[in-house]
């Protein structure tokens, strides 16, 4: 067991996540009772928030994954190495959460197996289907060392991470398919989608997204469950995720503000929707980079977080906009979630969020160095300057 210290803050985080979770327990039981009638969705809206957040927006949240193992195991940046098993752990917990998901939005959730059986390699959905299992199962595999490690498992842990690198290559393979494939499966309705999102680069916009806003979950989860278990935390670590992260960014940008005036789509930028697309690129490229262009914010643990929380906001948002809020539907016709569509999503992420705690909490998920290092001394480094703070180590 680690030895992270017991604080108000680590139980009133529980309890909160338990609350959530309760609610979310309750509407899921009018999901299964009473079908998908207890929710807005409909033969013209299909897809809803499940799809939209759960699935496509947990799915972008998770390519911290694949993005940091490539980094480490891969391109041999060894500076990242700490925060490989946490960003393994956020993108299994994701893809289960999709996978949860796909199981409340089907009204046949006990056939979700048929993928398996029923073979269409013509479909792109089916296509994603098949990735995001195999690459849940690479996930497993990358992360069982860990739970061995705890467990005494030594053997078999030893033979998993001599697997590592054929492990991540499949994981980057897989990943780099199933992220552009996301924004593939809107391809297929050119009519039905607001030009505003609808693009013939969606399946690299969708990639590009993912891997912008990879950092910026990794920096979040690491400070956030600095401040909750009261460890220490990687300062240079986080900070070098920020600056990665700024540059991708710019790219992100570039190509998706690019892309929008290449195809003519200028006018509706003040037009119709055009807010809801202001909200995502002020979200994701915006308000992030304006703060990131001040040094105190790229050093601030807070600055950091409030950041990387914005970009994860603003690549939500940005599902949510394309499945959703594009949508071309006949006149009157309208779709807002209720509540027990909120409700079922908000118990989703509580449950990803209650397992994440508990797998820090109980796993070597951070290097024992992080544990040690006591919390007065993150404290002490936000009154001094930093070249004075590297005095106290």
């Amino acid at each position: 067991m680690n030895t992270y210290q017991t604080s108000w803050r680590y139980g009133a985080w529980m309890v909160f996540l338990w609350a959530i979770m309760i609610i979310g327990a309750y509407a899921t039981y009018l999901r299964f009772r009473y079908g998908l009638g207890v929710t807005n969705l409909s033969d013209t809206y299909p897809w809803g928030l499940w799809i939209a957040v759960d699935v496509m927006g947990g799915v972008a949240l998770a390519a911290g994954a694949f993005c940091m193992a490539l980094t480490v195991h891969l391109l041999r940046i060894e500076t990242y190495r700490s925060v490989v098993r946490p960003a393994i752990l956020t993108g299994l917990i994701g893809y289960l959460s999709a996978i949860i998901g796909i199981l409340f939005d089907l009204g046949q959730p006990h056939r979700i197996w048929h993928v398996m059986i029923s073979w269409q390699p013509n479909s792109v959905m089916f296509e994603v289907a098949w990735c995001v299992m195999l690459y849940t199962t690479v996930l497993i595999l990358e992360f069982a060392p860990t739970l061995l490690e705890r467990l005494g498992g030594s053997r078999l842990a030893s033979f998993l991470h001599s697997l590592t690198v054929p492990l991540v290559i499949a994981g980057v393979i897989l990943s780099t398919l199933h992220q552009s494939s996301l924004g593939g499966l809107l391809l297929i309705a050119p009519d039905h989608v607001h030009p505003l999102w609808y693009s013939p680069l969606l399946p690299l916009l969708f990639l590009l997204s993912a891997i912008a806003v990879a950092p910026f979950v990794v920096a979040v989860e690491s400070i956030l469950s600095s401040w909750a278990l009261g460890r220490g935390l990687e300062r240079d670590i986080v900070q070098g995720l920020g600056r990665a992260g700024a540059y991708l960014l710019v790219l992100y940008g570039a190509v998706r503000l690019g892309d929008l005036l290449l195809r003519g789509a200028g006018p509706a930028l003040f037009g119709e929707r055009s807010l809801f697309l202001w909200a995502e690129l002020a979200l994701m490229i915006f308000l992030p980079l304006i703060l990131l262009s001040f040094s105190v914010i790229r050093r601030s643990p807070a600055g950091l977080l409030v950041t990387g929380l914005l970009v994860a906001s603003g690549v939500v948002l940005y599902r949510y906009n394309a499945v959703v809020l594009a949508k071309i539907v006949p006149e009157g016709v309208a779709y807002f979630p209720n509540w027990v569509e909120f409700a079922i999503t908000a118990g989703i992420v509580a449950w990803g969020l209650w397992l994440y705690t508990l797998a820090v909490r109980y796993l070597p998920i951070f290097p024992p160095e992080a544990q040690e290092q006591p919390t007065f001394v993150l404290r002490l480094e936000r009154r001094v300057p930093l070249r004075a703070a590297s005095r106290f180590g």
